[in-house]
Protein backbone atom coordinates (compact mmCIF):
# COMPACT_ATOMS: atom_id res chain seq x y z
CA UNK A 1 0.00 0.00 0.00
CA UNK A 2 1.33 3.52 -0.97
CA UNK A 3 1.45 6.29 1.38
CA UNK A 4 -0.94 8.06 -0.68
CA UNK A 5 -3.73 5.44 -0.52
CA UNK A 6 -3.17 5.28 3.50
CA UNK A 7 -3.97 9.18 3.38
CA UNK A 8 -6.76 9.09 1.08
CA UNK A 9 -7.99 6.37 3.36
CA UNK A 10 -7.58 8.71 6.41
CA UNK A 11 -9.37 11.48 5.01
CA UNK A 12 -12.22 9.72 3.57
CA UNK A 13 -12.91 7.76 7.41
CA UNK A 14 -12.33 11.05 8.58
CA UNK A 15 -14.75 12.99 6.59
CA UNK A 16 -17.38 9.84 7.21
CA UNK A 17 -17.11 10.49 10.71
CA UNK A 18 -18.10 14.12 10.17
CA UNK A 19 -20.87 13.59 7.85
CA UNK A 20 -22.29 11.14 10.63
CA UNK A 21 -21.81 12.96 13.32
CA UNK A 22 -23.82 16.07 11.99
CA UNK A 23 -26.35 13.73 10.53
CA UNK A 24 -26.94 12.75 14.10
CA UNK A 25 -26.56 15.99 15.16
CA UNK A 26 -29.31 17.40 12.60
CA UNK A 27 -31.54 14.45 14.03
CA UNK A 28 -31.10 15.51 17.63
CA UNK A 29 -31.93 19.08 16.87
CA UNK A 30 -35.26 18.09 14.59
CA UNK A 31 -36.19 15.83 17.84
CA UNK A 32 -35.28 18.19 20.09
CA UNK A 33 -37.45 21.05 18.12
CA UNK A 34 -40.43 18.80 17.64
CA UNK A 35 -40.74 18.03 21.56
CA UNK A 36 -39.95 21.94 22.25
CA UNK A 37 -42.54 22.48 19.80
CA UNK A 38 -45.29 19.69 21.63
CA UNK A 39 -44.36 21.07 25.07
CA UNK A 40 -45.03 24.33 24.29
CA UNK A 41 -48.65 23.75 22.55
CA UNK A 42 -49.37 21.02 25.56
CA UNK A 43 -48.47 24.16 27.87
CA UNK A 44 -50.86 26.73 25.91
CA UNK A 45 -54.22 24.30 25.91
CA UNK A 46 -53.43 23.61 29.86
CA UNK A 47 -53.31 27.48 29.86
CA UNK A 48 -56.52 28.36 27.64
CA UNK A 49 -58.10 25.68 29.53
CA UNK A 50 -57.66 27.44 33.06
CA UNK A 51 -58.24 30.66 31.45
CA UNK A 52 -61.75 29.39 29.93
CA UNK A 53 -62.12 27.55 33.72
CA UNK A 54 -61.71 30.58 35.22
CA UNK A 55 -64.29 32.71 32.95
CA UNK A 56 -66.63 30.32 34.04
CA UNK A 57 -66.63 30.24 37.56
CA UNK A 58 -66.61 34.04 37.25
CA UNK A 59 -69.55 33.78 35.19
CA UNK A 60 -71.10 31.48 37.47
CA UNK A 61 -70.41 33.64 40.58
CA UNK A 62 -72.05 37.07 38.59
CA UNK A 63 -75.03 34.69 37.99
CA UNK A 64 -75.75 33.13 41.59
CA UNK A 65 -75.00 36.88 43.06
CA UNK A 66 -77.47 38.27 40.81
CA UNK A 67 -79.91 35.87 41.86
CA UNK A 68 -80.03 36.73 46.20
CA UNK A 69 -82.50 38.29 47.07
CA UNK A 70 -81.12 38.74 50.32
CA UNK A 71 -78.23 41.01 49.30
CA UNK A 72 -79.05 44.90 48.74
CA UNK A 73 -78.03 46.37 45.15
CA UNK A 74 -75.51 48.45 46.15
CA UNK A 75 -73.18 45.18 48.16
CA UNK A 76 -74.10 43.34 45.04
CA UNK A 77 -72.73 46.23 42.72
CA UNK A 78 -69.28 46.10 44.99
CA UNK A 79 -68.96 42.47 44.95
CA UNK A 80 -69.38 42.47 41.26
CA UNK A 81 -66.65 44.61 41.28
CA UNK A 82 -64.57 42.98 42.74
CA UNK A 83 -65.24 39.90 41.10
CA UNK A 84 -64.03 41.81 37.81
CA UNK A 85 -60.88 43.06 39.47
CA UNK A 86 -59.96 39.95 40.68
CA UNK A 87 -60.36 38.08 37.16
CA UNK A 88 -59.03 40.66 35.64
CA UNK A 89 -55.84 40.23 38.25
CA UNK A 90 -55.90 36.53 36.60
CA UNK A 91 -55.66 37.57 33.53
CA UNK A 92 -52.43 39.65 34.16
Amino acid sequence: MSIDFLICLVCSLLLLTFACRYIITVAKYRLLKGIFMNVGLLLMRIFCQALDMVDHVRRSFSEILHELTWLEDSTKKVAQEKVCAAMCSVYM
